[in-house]
């Protein structure tokens, strides 16, 4: 009898445990409907998706709040008052992140996902199963002057397994420099590393799309049936849907993460200042990728 009552009081606690995850927006509500969507086919976990609204005018504010509430996603505004010192994009990213983990990620009682709000998941994936025995997983960065070198987690798609992180309200994602090397967003995670040495990181891969094509002679080449790139792309791995992506977008700046489960459109909020035409047209490239998966499901 007090081994049922004992499941019974247990039960529910299990059943309601859910990865966090967090995104923050600046622009591009579109992006938060597929961040959506694609998680809902493609994620193994059961998951709670929390936008943090980081529009920088009242009307964007609006369309991201509209979006979340037509989609019943959770959005929380960023409050402007803290890019007051700092308003560069890496800037804005970093204190998002900060505001988010004092409010949510540090008490939160299962893992927490950060995500790039341009970041998709594209097959079939259990952030559970791969962050098993680990307390962090993200995409290494490094910096070396030739007689040290530094790694670090950058903030576009980082697990943690936060209730079992030691002295987790020291981990920052803050940028700067770490012993003496100047880095970028993410730059203060070395030293939580380097601080905790107990915990267990585990660094995925990625691949730039610019890279794979420059390394086959084709970085131009947007023919779906050109005879030298294609097969060789075929050689690296890459399937047909991902292949006619590649060659739809207008430029290499792409970038697959975690064995190609994810996909990073990169510089969605636009701080290459690049043109509307341009986002267009990767858009499209993007969305028939998309639908071609979903479909294939």
């Amino acid at each position: 009898m007090k081994k049922l009552l004992l499941f019974l009081l247990l039960t529910p606690l299990c059943l309601s445990a859910k990865i966090l995850i967090l995104t923050h927006h600046y622009n591009r509500p579109d992006f938060i409907e597929i961040q959506k969507k694609t998680f809902d086919a493609f994620l193994e976990d059961d998951y709670k998706l929390v936008v943090y609204n980081d529009a920088s005018d009242e009307q964007m504010k609006k369309q991201i709040e509209q979006t979340c509430a037509n989609i019943g996603v959770t959005c929380i505004r960023v409050p402007q008052d803290l890019h007051r010192s700092d308003n560069s994009p890496g800037a804005r990213h970093q204190h998002g992140i900060d505001y988010s983990f004092e409010q949510l990620a540090y008490n939160h009682d299962d893992i927490v996902a950060l995500v790039d709000s341009d970041l998709f998941l594209v097959k079939p994936f259990s952030i559970r199963e791969y962050l098993k025995g680990y307390g962090l997983a993200g995409l290494p960065q490094d910096r070396t002057d030739g007689k040290k070198t530094v790694i670090y987690l950058f903030p576009a798609l980082v697990f943690m397994d936060m209730p079992n992180l030691p002295n987790k309200q020291t981990l920052t994602f803050k940028g700067g420099r770490a012993e003496g090397l100047a880095c970028d967003t993410g730059a203060q995670t070395y030293y939580y590393l380097k601080n905790n040495p107990s915990v267990r990181c585990q660094f995925f891969d990625s691949i730039y799309s610019g890279a794979i094509k420059r390394h086959i002679g084709c970085q131009y080449c947007r023919n779906i049936n050109c005879t030298n790139c294609i097969p060789k792309l075929v050689e690296k791995g890459f399937d047909k849907a991902q292949i006619q992506f590649l060659q739809d977008c207008p430029d290499d700046d792409v970038e697959f993460m975690l064995d190609r489960n994810f996909l990073h459109y990169r510089t969605g909020s636009n701080w290459y200042g690049r043109s509307a035409q341009y986002h267009q047209t990767k858009t499209d490239a993007l969305n028939t990728f998309l639908n071609t998966i979903l479909a294939n499901k």
